[in-house]
């Protein structure tokens, strides 16, 4: 585990409420996610970088898209590369997926302690419900918001600021987000939220604006989250 902050020397404060990123952090759907992108892409005739699929992690498809225009001389039509992608995409979800490491540990002990969770993810709603239910969080997770229900996704605050309306908690309550992506941290960041950030492979962008950064939820425990909101300005 890799703290940004000190650590606390009192005991640790209850965060007032918990709010996960969905694709990669509860659900392990990143590799299928980019592995989605990949073939749309290459049907359309373009051949991705490693790079480009790092820098896609967690980024909705609206700014997928504008990722790669901007990096790419490309002729395609937005609703093509939408098609082809959520066709492949939806494919793997609706066979399951798996969570992702200490994730349904975590949400269950957060659970069992009395605190409420909510999910607040760039997906769209299908996407959202899909995952929810095959990794077997559903019943942990009070409220949730997906990119197709705010008028700006990750890295606006939009989608965190909607899950929390849905969970009845304020932003300027003690709540701690956790995230995977470079967008994510700063959505959460720019919401007002204490971030932990889950990098789960060296190849993946760094979190320098986590508060917290650990390699999997399965070392996190309910009392790092209470530091968090101890050391919070």
């Amino acid at each position: 585990m890799i703290a940004n902050n000190g650590p606390s020397t009192g005991p640790p404060l209850a965060p007032t409420a918990v709010v996960f990123d969905l694709d990669g952090v509860i659900g392990d759907t990143e590799r299928a996610s980019l592995a989605a992108f990949a073939a749309a892409f290459g049907e359309l005739d373009l051949v991705l970088s490693t790079e480009d699929l790092a820098d896609m992690v967690g980024l909705s498809l609206v700014r997928v898209d504008e990722l790669i225009r901007e990096r790419h001389e490309a002729a395609f039509a937005f609703e093509e590369l939408r098609d082809r992608y959520r066709r492949r995409y939806l494919d793997v979800l609706r066979a399951g997926v798996s969570a992702c490491e200490g994730a349904v540990e975590l949400l269950t002990s957060l659970s069992d302690a009395g605190l409420p969770i909510a999910v607040a993810s760039s997906s769209p709603r299908l996407q959202v419900d899909l995952v929810l239910a095959s990794t077997g969080v559903a019943p942990h997770v009070q409220a949730s918001a997906a990119g197709d229900e705010v008028a700006a996704t990750k890295p606006a605050p939009d989608v965190y600021l909607l899950a929390l309306e849905r969970l009845g908690v304020p932003p300027s309550a003690a709540v701690v987000a956790i995230e995977d992506s470079p967008a994510g941290v700063a959505a959460a960041v720019a919401a007002g939220l204490q971030c932990v950030g889950v990098r789960r492979d060296p190849s993946y962008p760094d979190l320098p604006d986590a508060a917290l950064v650990v390699r999997s939820l399965a070392e996190l425990a309910p009392a790092d989250l209470g530091r968090l909101v101890s050391h919070a300005p």
